[in-house]
């Protein structure tokens, strides 16, 4: 039952760190944009 708990947390944390990293990765890269633009 542990291991069932730790496998549901960990694929749970592991969606939220990818949305956080996308969300991140969206902002710098379109800071990168406009940046290149000036």
């Amino acid at each position: 039952m542990d291991l069932l708990i730790f496998v549901i947390a960990s694929r749970f944390f592991a969606l939220y760190y990818c949305e956080i990293l996308l969300l991140y990765n969206d902002k710098f890269n379109t800071s990168k944009k406009v940046a290149w633009r000036d």
